[in-house]
């Protein structure tokens, strides 16, 4: 592979995805130049189901939005679900030695694993076709320009602006970019939101 600092060009050919991590000790000159080619023909995540997680950290207060619905909570438990949905916890509070997490599972319209956070742990599916994570901003595509999830995700906020929490049943919400939530049973739509606190 030639260095972009040397040819000043991106040909898919001499393009290798590193995770930041990697991209810092490739930029740093602690992963050679040949292991980098090594694992751009064998990529670590082409043989596993999802990334490794990403770690949030922890927040003194957290600020949970769905569309532009708001969940304020004081917790007295460690764990608080906030979107349950046929006995399983969508996204849910929780309340550590005087810091929150949150976890979240984040799906397709029709009930398919797109990305989860436990406790703070950040893991996206690799069968996605393309997930983003800058600066605070996540968004998860389908296809080119297709977003299916949308949100600003920080140790002190999780705020999704378009997604879905669907079980395998078909039933759960969606978040439409305009802030409402629409619920469905079944993959019919049965009812909405419009906003609240």
């Amino acid at each position: 592979m030639d260095q972009f600092a040397e040819v000043q060009s991106h040909d898919a050919e001499n393009i290798a995805l590193l995770c930041p991590n990697h991209h810092q000790d490739k930029t740093s000159r602690r992963l050679s130049a040949d292991r980098v080619n090594e694992a751009r023909h064998a990529p670590f995540n082409a043989q596993r189901s999802s990334t490794t997680p990403y770690g949030l950290t922890a927040a003194r207060q957290v600020r949970l939005l769905l569309g532009s619905n708001e969940q304020f909570v004081s917790l007295q438990e460690p764990d608080y679900p906030v979107l349950w949905i046929n006995g399983v916890s969508f996204v849910a509070l929780h309340f550590e030695g005087g810091y929150y997490t949150f976890s979240a599972i984040i799906t397709d319209e029709a009930g398919k694993l797109l990305l989860t956070i436990d406790h703070g742990g950040l893991t996206v599916q690799t069968d996605v076709f393309d997930y983003r994570y800058e600066g605070a901003q996540l968004s998860v595509r389908k296809a080119l320009g297709d977003i299916i999830f949308d949100a600003t995700v920080s140790d002190a906020l999780f705020a999704v602006h378009r997604g879905a929490f669907v079980d395998r049943f078909e039933t759960g919400i969606f978040v439409r970019p305009d802030g409402s939530v629409v619920f469905t049973m079944s993959g019919l739509e049965v009812g909405s939101l419009a906003g609240s606190r």
